[in-house]
């Protein structure tokens, strides 16, 4: 998986709302009798820090597994500590991937979420920086609907 990164930029305060609807069950259907509560601003929810956080669109397929597909959009915070099991952004020997961070006999590991590409062992001779952790996928269910 490739990551189409420009110069990250912190992404700025949002003043697009939605409107709250409530709860949907996703099992046996249920009454609801909820209305239109309030509006909600997607930042409110998304971004906890404005200036450590970016957002990058994914292409590729080394993530499907994991549900990050080509052409979803991923938020990483720059400042979280990474873990293993987080998905990152890492720039390892010249290149930007995003990878789920594991290990391996205790070498760090960038794995693919997909048997069709291959995991990147990181060992003493890598030249590797993780630049955040993703923490959120935003995907496009309807493909009837244009993305800018």
């Amino acid at each position: 998986m490739t990551l189409l990164l420009d110069e990250p930029r912190p992404l700025g305060v949002s003043e697009t709302r939605i409107y709250d609807a409530g709860v949907i069950h996703c099992g046996y259907p249920q009454p609801n009798a909820q209305e239109f509560r309030e509006h909600i601003k997607l930042d409110d929810i998304l971004v906890t820090d404005h200036e450590a956080t970016f957002f990058l669109r994914a292409s590729g397929t080394s993530m499907v597994d994991d549900g990050i597909d080509d052409g979803d959009v991923v938020l990483v915070n720059r400042t979280m500590l990474p873990q293993t099991g987080d998905d990152v952004v890492a720039f390892i020997d010249g290149e930007f991937t995003l990878k789920r961070l594991t290990s391996r006999h205790g070498q760090p590991v960038l794995a693919a979420m997909s048997p069709r590409h291959p995991d990147i062992t990181v060992n003493e001779w890598s030249d590797v920086m993780i630049l955040g952790v993703v923490t959120y996928v935003i995907k496009r269910k309807c493909r009837r609907v244009r993305t800018g």
